[in-house]
């Protein structure tokens, strides 16, 4: 699957969006719901994180199997851990090797 440049980098910069948030959330935000009914910060998070680690990892098999999640529980909890794990798929995201 060959991604555009501009895809790639616009990426990356919803990545970077998202630990600069995550740089700056307590724990508490991070795991608490701000409404009734809804998921907390950190489960969102861990959502879109294990979407783009499928897909990265599809780059490699050639396949992207979405329903095969991690679905981390640490990632989930602990903002840290989180902005580490986007850190990384951030660095992978520019090292797609078909990104023209």
């Amino acid at each position: 699957m060959r991604l555009s440049l501009s895809a790639v980098r616009g990426n990356r910069r919803f990545i970077d969006q998202g630990i600069a948030l995550l740089d700056r959330l307590s724990a508490a935000d991070y795991t608490t719901a701000s409404r009734p009914g809804w998921a907390p910060v950190g489960s969102q998070f861990r959502h879109i994180l294990d979407h783009y680690s499928c897909f990265l990892l599809g780059q490699r098999e050639g396949r992207i199997n979405y329903d095969a999640r991690l679905r981390a529980r640490r990632i989930e909890t602990d903002p840290a851990e989180a902005a580490q794990v986007a850190r990384v798929i951030a660095e992978a995201l520019g090292d797609i090797p078909d990104a023209r």
